[in-house]
């Protein structure tokens, strides 16, 4: 992790800041804090951070994210974004596998619309890599447990001395389904998944110019999405519904750097194809995606002292779907272009207080064209929005800061992206959002305690929610939903040995006014948003024991991992209890390069819903949680 001064460097705001400067929730997990679990996903980072839940719902290619309530009810726009060393990716890539030259991942909690736009409702997760560099180094990893195994390997070669370097990864991982049809009594659930990377950065000693090209290509295959009754939970047995799934991507990435002196530019460009092959409930249902991405970026240098901290921006995107249902003869084709300009000033106005205004103009057009029969039918949506944003950050000693935000953000309209009939004849308006957050942060002298606490207020109007039957659902407009809650992140070192880490949340998120033009009698009004636990709360220890001589350390840990109730419809009619996961293991290094990693999750055996729904016919249906898992994890360095 980059530190300054024992200050943790974020950059999830477009500009390198000390943590404890930026005015706003920010948290972060290092490699570190997924190893000593034995984490293999980035959706796992819910168990370390507070107020955030990552589940796959349907599949993991539908990945619903939830930030401070605000929860992905589309599936195909997640209300928080994830970026991979600040590239934007695909939506269906949460689950993607931790890097192997993971260095952390930042979280950047409340809507981040200035500096992101649609979509960053609830926040920005942030993967942050080791780039490239000029050390002659290699790496593998490898995992088995009771429910998978796994492994990574990569070697970073310089190849020219002080310019040139270049990097290649590869991973593979195996989830063991714990699912059994219960008509053929196979086991199903399966999923495999494979990896490769390879990355050339130009970045001469001592030059202004740091340049890098990526090329990555992931592949998924999967029988996860099988659904169990309500009747046979514990037992994990299945409904006999032939669902499979291939996802394939490949992404493409180019990033520039120019140091002027007086400020910065960048460029960083985009491309990602993926392709999903997917048979659900015995249903032929393949997507297919498209997207490219350009921003251009001013950034001020980062000097002590300065009175003005900036970013300013262009970003275009050009997003192109398609999704067939080729047995009822159904299609769906569109194509979603963005322009935007943004930026964001700091101003030390004292040296206690700092003041920051940003702003962003973003124009969403968005091109549709819906395939029944042997009839077409065409359509278009075009607008501009404006997102404002105003902190205020005051320093109360040198180790103490105090800020208050307003944000906004918002999730574009559109036509509902799944090939029904009635795609084209509700067009659904913009979802818009406005939050009100204050928060505390600080650490004392010695840096032995470290704590961030915050409290906010968010209105959507305009809500966006998927109504009618699951299997023909299509967007609408039903009103607006509230939120509200508090964040609490906290690190102890009482001794040099010893850390402890609590993060914890409570959240309250309703339908503040519901009205759905498809059931105009029915009024939720008061009800649950879905996907929206009201609690959770993770608490971790570990203990570090140097052993005699050049043995190098040990450290036992363990992790609890509490969650509150939550709704999977806006009924409130389906959901899940609250439900608790205890963690523990044992890790050994002998030094940076080597070390074991032992470990066990969800030691009580608990099951839990992570989505579920209403078949009709079959009564409820559930996806679980993964059940007790015992694992080893072996690093090493060359």
């Amino acid at each position: 992790m980059d530190s300054t001064s024992d200050q943790i460097i974020v950059t999830a705001a477009k500009r390198a800041q000390a943590s404890q400067d930026l005015d706003a929730a920010v948290a972060v997990a290092d490699k570190d804090d997924f190893a000593r679990r034995g984490f293999q996903g980035v959706e796992q980072i819910d168990r370390l951070l507070a107020d955030i839940t990552l589940r796959a719902r349907s599949s993991q290619a539908y990945t619903n994210v939830t930030m401070r309530g605000q929860a992905s009810l589309d599936y195909y726009n997640p209300a928080a974004q994830l970026y991979v060393d600040g590239l934007p990716q695909d939506q269906a890539l949460f689950f993607r596998q931790v890097p192997i030259d993971l260095d952390r991942v930042e979280v950047l909690y409340g809507p981040q619309g200035t500096l992101y736009g649609r979509g960053a409702l609830g926040g920005v997760i942030n993967v942050v890599t080791r780039r490239p560099d000029d050390q002659l180094r290699g790496q593998v990893e490898g995992n088995v447990s009771s429910l998978g195994s796994g492994g990574q390997a990569l070697v970073n070669l310089p190849l020219v001395k002080d310019a040139l370097y270049a990097d290649v990864s590869v991973g593979a991982r195996h989830q063991k389904g714990q699912m059994t049809d219960m008509v053929t009594g196979q086991r199903v659930g399966d999923t495999n998944s494979e990896n490769i990377r390879a990355r050339l950065r130009y970045a001469p000693k001592g030059g202004p110019l740091d340049i890098m090209a990526s090329y990555s290509h992931a592949r998924m295959a999967s029988t996860e999405e099988y659904f169990v009754p309500e009747a046979y939970r514990a037992q994990r047995l299945a409904l006999d519904m032939p669902s499979h799934y291939r996802l394939l991507s490949d992404s493409f990435g180019l990033t520039a750097h120019l140091d002027l002196g007086f400020a910065t530019v960048s460029s960083l460009t985009a491309y990602q194809d993926r392709t999903y092959d997917r048979t659900i409930y015995g249903y032929y249902a393949p997507e297919t995606q498209r997207s490219f991405s350009q921003e251009l970026r001013l950034v001020s240098p980062a000097r002590e002292g300065a009175k003005i901290d900036y970013v300013a921006g262009l970003y275009l995107e050009d997003l192109r779907f398609s999704y067939r249902m080729p047995v009822m003869t159904l299609g769906n084709h569109q194509t979603i272009r963005t322009l935007a300009a943004f930026g964001e000033l700091t101003w030390h106005a004292t040296d206690r207080l700092s003041i920051t205004p940003g702003l962003r103009v973003s124009n969403e057009r968005t091109q549709a064209q819906a395939d029944y029969a042997s009839v077409s039918y065409g359509n278009r949506v075009d607008a501009t929005r404006v997102l404002p944003k105003l902190a205020l950050g005051y320093r109360l000693d040198g180790n103490t800061r105090l800020y208050a935000v307003a944000s906004t953000g918002f999730k574009a309209g559109g036509f509902t992206r799944a090939a029904v009939p009635t795609t084209l004849a509700y067009a659904y308006k913009p979802q818009y959002t406005r939050n009100i957050e204050v928060g505390l942060k600080g650490n004392t002298e010695d840096h032995r305690v470290d704590y961030s606490l915050s409290a906010y207020y968010i209105v959507n109007t305009g809500f966006q929610l998927p109504v009618g039957t699951v299997a023909v659902q299509y967007l609408e407009n039903v009103g607006t939903a509230r939120s509200r809650g508090v964040d609490l992140n906290l690190r102890l070192r009482p001794v040099d040995p010893f850390t402890i880490s609590l993060s914890g949340s409570l959240n309250r998120s309703w339908f503040s006014r519901y009205d759905n033009a498809l059931t105009p009698g029915l009024d939720l009004t008061g009800h649950k948003v879905p996907y929206a636990p009201s609690a959770q709360l993770n608490a971790n220890i570990d203990y570090r024991i140097s052993l005699p001589g050049s043995l190098g350390t040990l450290s036992p840990h363990a992790g609890v991992s509490h969650n509150g109730r939550i709704w999977f419809t806006e009924a409130n009619a389906v959901g899940q209890g609250p439900y608790t996961l205890v963690d523990a293991g044992l890790s050994w290094r002998l030094n940076e390069r080597l070390g074991i990693d032992l470990y066990g999750d969800n030691l009580t055996d608990k099951t839990y819903a992570t989505y579920g729904f209403d078949t009709g016919g079959a009564g409820l249906a559930y996806q679980l949680g993964r059940g007790r898992e015992f694992g080893l994890r072996l690093r090493a360095g060359l």
